[in-house]
C-alpha cells in the first residue's frame, strides 16, 4: 500500500483499521505523516509508531491532546515540563510516567491534582511528604476529588477548610478526617447533604442531633438505622426517611409503629416503590435479579411477588403469582424465575 492510499483509509476507517496500518507497514510506522494523522484520530495509536516518532514532541503533543497517555512517548520528552504539563492536564494521573525529577516540580503537581485529584495517590506511594503536606495541592485535590482526602498528611485531616472542601465534593471523604472534625457540626452538615451515608461516620452526638440527621435522611433515607434511638422516635425525622425509603418499621421506635399517619407513609411508600418494581419486572422476566438503577438488571416477577408477601400485600402477590405460573407454563420463563415464587405460592394462595 502506498503512502497516499494510507493517509486516505486512516482518516476514512475506523479505529481498528488505522491500528492494522500502523502495525503491518513498517514504512508507515516510521513515516511522521502517517502517524501524525494516526494519533489525530486517536492518541493511543502512539504506541505503534517508531521509537523515533515517539520522541518527536509534534507527534506526542498530538497524540496527547487527542486522548494519548505518556506511556509510549520516549524517555526525554517524558522530562520535558511543557510535554508534562500538557499530559498532566489532559489526565492528572499521567504524573505515573512523567520523570522523576519532574515530580518535585509544584506547578505539574498542582496542574495534576487539580485535572484528577487522586492523582494524589502517586504522590502518596513515592512517598513524597512534602506535596502530602502542602495546603494549596492538597485542597486542590480535594476540591476535584473529595476522597483523595486519604492521602493527606495527618496534620491537613485536621485542617478544617480542607475537610469542609473535601466533604462538599464527596460526603464520604468524612471518614477520613480527624477525629476531631468528625465531632464538627458544620463539616458533618456539609457531608449529610452531600451524602446521607455520611452519617456513618459522624460522631455518635451529632447521629443524635435533629438537624443533622434530619439532612442525612433528607439527602437518604435509608440511613434512619444509622440513627440516635431517640430519633427513631421523633415522628419529623421517621416521616422524612419514609417518604425518601420506605425504611423498615422495625427501625422505628415502638410507640410510632401503631402512629396512622407513620403507616399510612409507609404504606405509600411501600405501594410507589412496588409500583416501580412491577413495571420493572413485566419488562424482564427472564432475569432473576434485583431491580436496581442499571438497567442491565431486571427484577424478576418471581421475586416480585415474594416481596410483596413479606409486605403483606397477598391480593397483589396473587395476581403476580398468577401471571408467573402462566408465563412457565407457556414456556415464557425460566426455571430460576419460578423458584423466587416458592415463598409467594406458600403464603399468597393459603
Amino acid at each position: 500500500m502506498d503512502k497516499k492510499e494510507a493517509l486516505k483509509q486512516i482518516k476514512e476507517k475506523s479505529s481498528l483499521r488505522v491500528a492494522r496500518f500502523l502495525i503491518s507497514y513498517n514504512k508507515l510506522k516510521a513515516d511522521k505523516e502517517v502517524v501524525l494523522a494516526a494519533v489525530e484520530q486517536g492518541g493511543d495509536f502512539l504506541q505503534y509508531a517508531d521509537e523515533k516518532l515517539k520522541a518527536d514532541e509534534e507527534i506526542v503533543l498530538t497524540a496527547l491532546k487527542n486522548g494519548g497517555t505518556l506511556q509510549y512517548a520516549d524517555d526525554k520528552l517524558k522530562a520535558d515540563k511543557e510535554v508534562a504539563l500538557v499530559a498532566v492536564k489532559q489526565n492528572g494521573r499521567a504524573l505515573a510516567y512523567i520523570d522523576r525529577k519532574l515530580e518535585t516540580d509544584k506547578e505539574v503537581i498542582l496542574a495534576a491534582v487539580k485535572q484528577s485529584g487522586l492523582a494524589l495517590v502517586k504522590i502518596f506511594d513515592h512517598e513524597d511528604e512534602e506535596f502530602l503536606g502542602d495546603k494549596e495541592v492538597v485542597l486542590a485535590a480535594v476540591k476535584q476529588s473529595g476522597s483523595a482526602l486519604q492521602y493527606a498528611d495527618e496534620k491537613l485531616k485536621g485542617d478544617k477548610e480542607i475537610v469542609l472542601a473535601a466533604v462538599k465534593q464527596d460526603g464520604t471523604a468524612l471518614k477520613h478526617a480527624d477525629d476531631s472534625l468528625k465531632k464538627d457540626k458544620e463539616i458533618v452538615l456539609a457531608a449529610v447533604k452531600q451524602d446521607g451515608s455520611a452519617l456513618e461516620h459522624a460522631d455518635d452526638k451529632l447521629k443524635a442531633d435533629k438537624e443533622v440527621v434530619l439532612a442525612a435522611v433528607k439527602e437518604d433515607g435509608h440511613v434512619f438505622e444509622l440513627a440516635d434511638d431517640k430519633l427513631k422516635a421523633d415522628k419529623e425525622v421517621v416521616l422524612v426517611a419514609l417518604k425518601d425509603a420506605g425504611i423498615n418499621l422495625q427501625l422505628v421506635d415502638k410507640k410510632l409503629r401503631a402512629d396512622k399517619k407513620i403507616v399510612m407513609a409507609k404504606t405509600k411508600s411501600q405501594i410507589k416503590n412496588f409500583k416501580k418494581l412491577e413495571q420493572e419486572a413485566h419488562s424482564g422476566t427472564n432475569d432473576s435479579g434485583y431491580y436496581n438503577d442499571d438497567p442491565e438488571y431486571n427484577y424478576c416477577l418471581g421475586r416480585f411477588a415474594e416481596d410483596l408477601c413479606y409486605a403483606g400485600y397477598k391480593k397483589w402477590a396473587r395476581k403476580i403469582y398468577k401471571i408467573v405460573e402462566g408465563l412457565f407454563k407457556d414456556g415464557k420463563i425460566d426455571t430460576v424465575s419460578v423458584f423466587y415464587c416458592d415463598f409467594a405460592s406458600d403464603v399468597a394462595l393459603n
